[in-house]
């Protein structure tokens, strides 16, 4: 079932819930990695890369990873929401948190390795949530 975001909240409070989870995850959770061309993100790790995704997915906001962002913004909906977004979103989460300790690292075979995962990741959390907030922008 999907919930559009007129249960027990408003729906204003809905979409400004989704606005600031788009500003503070989708925003950031790609802020400097997604400015490297496709050649960084192949062939041998690169410090800068390493830097950039460490920032970006350790430090998503305010110094946070993205899934403590994503499982504090997540616990605000009272009652939880089902909708495809957020199972995509959290899908994409899960991802970046197995990569936790290869990011912590911050060298090596294993984090090269999930750069691509890594990088679906950071793609599929900005789509899902800049569809969901154009959505529930348009009621």
């Amino acid at each position: 079932m999907v919930d559009r975001g007129r249960g027990d909240e408003s729906h204003t409070s809905w979409v400004d819930w989704v606005a600031g989870l788009k500003h503070d995850l989708a925003k950031y959770v790609a802020w400097r990695s997604a400015n490297f061309e496709d050649e960084v993100w192949e062939g041998p790790l690169r410090a800068e890369l390493v830097a950039a995704l460490q920032a970006d997915i350790l430090r998503t906001h305010r110094d946070r990873p993205a899934w403590e962002l994503w499982d504090e913004r997540r616990a605000e909906l009272n009652p939880p929401r089902v909708h495809p977004a957020l199972v995509e979103i959290e899908d994409a989460v899960a991802v970046l948190r197995s990569c936790k300790g290869a990011l912590e690292d911050g060298e090596g075979p294993a984090l090269a390795a999930m750069r691509p995962q890594i990088r679906a990741a950071q793609q599929s959390i900005r789509a899902a949530l800049q569809r969901l907030h154009r959505e529930v922008r348009q009621g």
